[in-house]
C-alpha cells in the first residue's frame, strides 16, 4: 500500500488534548502579559514609535529585506523554492554583517537554528511605511511567486498576439536601488548598517509623511538624539505633549504595579518555603512612590482610558481603577523627617550620576568646578538646595551654589597649589526642613598636568602630616595599590620611604581614597594608625577630611 502522507486520528477528546498539549511543551516560552499591560503598550508604540518593534535592530533591514524578494521576483523562482532560497539569503545577509558589525546582527548567536528571520521581524513594518505595497502577509507573498513569474514572462492575447508582462506589484516602485547586492544577487562583503544616502532619504521621507503626528517624526524633523526617556523630547507639538504626559504617568503606573507583583511572588514563594522572604522589593517601591504620587495623584485616568485607541486595547471588566485608587489616595506620610530624609537620597543619588569636571589655573589660583550637561539644572527639584566646595579648602564656609557648574562653573579664589584635589564635599538640604542635612564626598575629573601635580603633592607634603611617627606603618597599608588622580615624579616607590618623611610624599591624599575604595577593609587599618597616633596638632586636617569621608564611604557601601 502506498501512503502519501500520514494523518493523525483521534478517537477521544482526552487524546486530542494530551498531544496538543506535548506539541505545546515543545514549543518556545512566549510572551507573558500577566498584568494586561502589552495590549495599551502596543498602542503608545503605534503612537510614538509606528512601524518599529522592540525586536528590529537596524534601519536597514528595511531595505535589505525589501532588496532580496525583489532580486528573487527577477530570478523566477518557483513557489515551492521561495521559501528555502531567502532563509538562505538571509543567512548569508548575517554572515556578511558579522565580518564588520558587532552588536545588532540578527541571527549571530542562533545560526542555522534562528526561527525569527529579519523578514518576519520586519515584515509589519515594511507594510506600514509602505515599502510592500500589498496587506499580504510574508507567507502569503511567496505564496504568489508562480503567477509573478507568469507574469514577467507576459502573456498572449485572444488574437494570440504577445503582450507585455503584467501582474501585481508588491514592492514600491520608487524604492532607491539594492547596491548592497552583486550581478548574482549576493550580498557584497564588506557591507555594513550603515544606510546610502538615497535609503536614508526614503526612509525619512516615509516616516515623517505616513506619521506625521508621531515622537519619531517628530525627531526625525529636528534631527533629536539621545533623548533618554520620550516625555523628555524638547519642542513637542501641543497634541503630542499630551500623550507624552499620558505615556509618563502609564510608565509610572506600570512600574509600580509590577513592584507590586513582585512582592507578591516573594510572599507566596515564601509561604510555600520554596524561598525565604527578603525585603528587596520595599526600598525600591519607597522609591519608585516618591517620583510617582504627584503625576499619578493629577492623572486625569478618565480622560485617558475614553481615548478609543487606548479604550480598544483595554481588557474587559476592572480597568485597575482600584488598584490606582489604593495607592494614589492613601494619606500622606505621617513622619515629615523621614520623608525628607528619603527625598534627600533620592536628590544625592541625582547629583552623583553628574560629571565634574575641575579646571585649575595656578596662575590666578582659581579652582573651577563645571558640569557639561545643562540637564541637571533643568530637572532640579523644587525646594531642594545643594551646595559645594572643594576638599581640602582652608576655608570650610565658603561654599558655593551647587546650581553654579551648570553653567559657567562654581569658582573658588585664593586656592592655593596644596589645596586642589580632585575631591569635593557637597552638603544637601531642603528649604522647608533647613535643619535636616545630607552630606557626602564625590571624585570629579582634574586637569591638573603632571608638572603641577608632582608640584601640589610636594606642597601637601609641606603641610599634612609631617612628622607623624605612624606614616611607615600607613604606607605599608597602601603598599603595592594603583596610582591615582596624582602623578609620581623620578622613582618614588610605595613603602620604601624612610621614617623620617612626609606621609603624601609616596601617597596622596587621592592614593589613599582609592585604596581604600578598592579594598574597603583597609579603612579600619587607617583608623587603628590614627588612634595610635593620637592628638598631634598637624593631622587635624586630615581627620576633618577622613571623618567626611569615611562616612560618606559607608553610606555608598549601605546603599549598593
Amino acid at each position: 500500500m502506498k501512503h502519501d502522507a500520514v494523518t493523525w486520528l483521534d478517537f477521544r477528546a482526552d487524546d486530542l488534548s494530551q498531544a496538543r498539549n506535548f506539541i505545546r511543551s515543545l514549543q518556545e516560552e512566549g510572551v507573558i502579559d500577566e498584568l494586561g499591560f502589552l495590549a495599551l503598550l502596543g498602542r503608545f508604540s503605534d503612537l510614538l514609535h509606528p512601524a518599529t518593534t522592540t525586536l528590529m535592530r537596524s534601519a536597514r533591514y528595511f531595505y535589505f529585506v525589501a532588496g532580496i524578494y525583489r532580486r528573487i521576483e527577477l530570478e523566477g523562482v518557483h513557489t515551492s523554492q521561495v521559501s528555502q532560497l531567502a532563509r538562505q539569503r538571509q543567512d548569508e545577509l548575517r554572515d556578511v554583517l558579522a565580518a564588520k558589525e558587532t552588536v545588532g546582527v540578527i541571527g549571530r548567536e542562533a545560526g542555522i537554528d534562528l526561527r525569527q528571520f529579519p523578514s518576519l521581524i520586519y515584515w509589519s513594518g515594511l507594510r506600514k511605511l509602505g515599502i510592500f505595497t500589498s496587506s499580504l502577509s510574508e507567507s502569503a507573498y511567496q505564496e504568489q511567486f508562480d503567477d509573478i513569474r507568469r507574469s514577467h514572462r507576459g502573456y498572449q492575447d485572444d488574437d494570440k498576439t504577445a503582450q507585455g508582462p503584467e501582474g501585481a506589484q508588491y514592492w514600491c516602485a520608487d524604492l532607491p536601488p539594492a547596491r548592497f547586492l552583486n550581478s548574482e544577487g549576493l550580498v557584497k562583503s564588506g557591507e555594513t548598517f550603515k544606510l546610502t544616502k538615497a535609503e536614508a532619504l526614503d526612509l525619512h521621507k516615509r516616516f515623517t509623511s505616513r506619521f506625521p503626528d508621531s515622537l519619531l517624526s517628530h525627531m526625525l524633523a529636528h534631527r533629536l538624539v539621545g533623548i533618554q526617556w520620550p516625555w523628555d523630547c524638547p519642542k513637542a507639538s501641543r497634541e503630542l505633549r499630551v500623550w507624552l504626559g499620558h505615556a509618563r504617568n502609564m510608565s509610572l503606573l506600570v512600574r509600580g504595579a509590577t513592584l507590586q507583583y513582585y512582592s507578591l511572588l516573594i510572599e507566596e514563594l515564601d509561604k510555600l518555603g520554596i524561598q525565604s522572604a527578603t525585603n528587596i522589593v520595599q526600598p525600591v517601591f519607597e522609591q519608585w512612590w516618591d517620583e510617582a504620587r504627584d503625576p499619578l495623584k493629577n492623572w486625569s485616568t478618565s480622560e485617558f482610558v475614553t481615548v478609543p485607541t487606548v479604550s480598544s486595547a483595554l481588557r474587559p471588566g476592572n480597568r485597575g481603577d482600584r488598584w490606582f485608587d489604593e495607592y494614589v489616595r492613601q494619606p500622606e506620610v505621617a513622619d515629615p523627617e523621614k520623608e525628607v530624609t528619603k527625598r534627600l537620597e533620592t536628590f544625592k543619588r541625582l547629583l552623583h550620576a553628574d560629571q565634574i569636571r575641575g579646571e585649575y589655573d595656578s596662575n590666578t589660583r582659581t579652582l573651577r568646578l563645571l558640569e557639561p550637561s545643562t540637564a541637571g539644572a533643568e530637572g532640579w527639584p523644587a525646594g531642594m538646595c545643594a551646595q559645594i566646595v572643594p576638599l581640602l579648602q582652608r576655608d570650610h564656609a565658603s561654599r558655593a551654589d551647587y546650581r553654579l557648574v551648570y553653567g559657567s562653573g562654581a569658582l573658588f579664589t585664593g586656592i592655593e597649589l596644596e589645596d586642589v584635589a580632585a575631591f569635593a564635599y557637597i552638603v544637601i538640604s531642603n528649604v522647608d526642613h533647613k535643619d535636616i542635612e545630607l552630606p557626602f564626598v564625590i571624585q570629579f575629573e582634574l586637569n591638573l598636568g603632571a608638572r603641577d601635580a608632582d608640584d601640589r603633592d610636594n606642597a601637601v607634603n609641606a603641610r599634612l602630616l609631617e612628622g607623624v611617627d605612624a606614616r611607615s606603618l600607613l604606607l605599608d597599608i597602601l603598599a603595592g595599590r594603583p596610582g591615582g588622580t596624582s602623578r609620581s615624579s623620578g622613582n618614588r616607590q610605595y613603602g620604601s620611604g624612610q621614617s623620617g618623611e612626609p606621609l603624601l610624599r609616596r601617597a596622596t591624599i587621592e592614593r589613599i581614597l582609592e585604596a581604600c575604595t578598592a579594598d574597603p577593609s583597609r579603612t579600619q587599618e587607617v583608623e587603628a594608625v590614627l588612634a595610635a597616633s593620637g592628638d598631634t596638632a598637624n593631622m587635624s586636617t586630615f581627620r576633618e577630611f577622613w571623618a567626611v569621608f569615611r562616612s560618606s564611604l559607608e553610606e555608598e557601601n549601605a546603599s549598593v
